[in-house]
């Protein structure tokens, strides 16, 4: 499974956040991450969709500036050290990281987070083979790249 982020363009005014939402929401679309970074003017909606075809057409469909990025996402122990392990191996790598998600679940019999995170298309694979490689060290369950 292929993990996409959709970044959409707002203007940064009341009620511009909630009209994607509604878009999705209508089309029963469920936000698996959503965040906003935001200038003065302007603001970047950032969401994880598992149907991100159907939800960036649909958002373009009602006059949305959309853009997807792949990512590399991983579930690994909930535990101090992870990122810093993850995060050095990528720049060991030689790869530079765009911008990370990371969400907290809330399993108290096995405490685990996401990580995710964009890079350029062309460094796409090559770090999901170098978070692949810390497998054991890390412990994690899951890797989508």
């Amino acid at each position: 499974m292929k993990l996409k982020q959709l970044s959409v363009f707002l203007e940064n005014k009341p009620g511009a956040l909630s009209a994607p939402c509604r878009v999705l929401a209508d089309a029963q679309i469920d936000l698996q991450t959503i965040s906003l970074a935001d200038t003065r003017e302007f603001g970047i909606l950032r969401i994880v969709v598992h149907e991100w075809d159907k939800a960036k057409k649909l958002l373009e469909k009602n006059g949305f500036a959309v853009k997807g990025t792949e990512m590399v996402a991983l579930e690994v122990p909930d535990r101090p050290g992870v990122a810093a392990l993850v995060f050095k191996a990528i720049a060991e790598a030689n790869i530079n990281v765009d911008m990370i998600v990371q969400n907290t679940r809330h399993n108290l019999a096995s405490p685990a987070t996401d990580i995710s995170f964009t890079v350029d298309k062309a460094d796409l694979l090559k770090a999901g083979k170098v978070i692949d490689a810390l497998k054991e060290k890390i412990g994690f369950r899951q890797l989508v790249a």
